[in-house]
């Protein structure tokens, strides 16, 4: 059973990896965005995101 956990564990690691590299330039849009104004608000995100 501990081998399963670990598997599903290590499965959601790497997908969660792949998915921060492929969409690296989005985080660092919001990251940048959020250094300056500190909240932001849905519509803000699609603004950004959509340019």
């Amino acid at each position: 059973m501990y081998a399963e956990v670990n598997a599903l564990v290590e499965e959601g690691m790497q997908r969660a990896q792949e998915i921060i590299n492929r969409r690296r330039q989005d985080l660092d849009k919001l990251a940048e965005y959020l250094q300056e104004k500190e909240v932001i608000q849905g519509d803000e995100i699609d603004a950004l995101l959509l340019k």
